[in-house]
């Protein structure tokens, strides 16, 4: 049995696998092109463990008023805490739970890019069952309360 042990003259930098953090961060939609004119979101939960490259964040948000116009492109979630890693690191988004997106479309998962701090989000077409990005019209706009509700977690390697 080993008490006390300690790590002497350890590197403390994520290569080492040494690396470990907890707390908390702030996912809001975004795109990927322009902004949202206006958007007031609610941060239900959000936090975030580092273990080494790994980390794992998890999210549960909502909108009460969003004004699309000036953004287009795919849907994202921005703010990661940590940016992505390039190359053959993947990612793994799960969607929990979505619901009060417009025209019955909601997200289901999604992934990260090299080097970026945003998660893009994807959904199954209910035409041919492909898997595709959300656009920015995914989203239920107006003024509104506790529309575009996620439950989502994330799996990705860090820079």
């Amino acid at each position: 049995t080993v008490s006390g042990a300690t790590v002497e003259n350890a590197p403390a930098d994520a290569d080492s696998g040494l690396t470990y953090e907890e707390g908390t961060w702030s996912p809001v939609y975004g795109s990927t092109s322009g902004s949202f004119a206006t958007m007031t979101m609610d941060i239900l939960n959000a936090s975030y463990t580092r273990i080494g490259r790994q980390v794992t964040v998890t999210g549960i948000i909502r909108t009460d008023s969003v004004d699309a116009s000036g953004a287009s492109g795919n849907l994202t979630i921005t703010g990661l805490p940590f940016t992505a890693l390039g190359g053959n690191h993947f990612s793994a988004v799960t969607v929990g739970k979505a619901t009060a997106f417009a025209s019955g479309e909601f997200p289901r998962s999604g992934y990260t890019e090299a080097a970026a701090t945003y998660i893009v989000l994807t959904e199954r077409s209910a035409v041919d069952g492909a898997d595709t990005e959300c656009v920015v019209d995914t989203l239920t706009t107006g003024v509104t309360a506790n529309q575009n509700y996620m439950i989502f977690s994330a799996l990705y390697y860090a820079v």
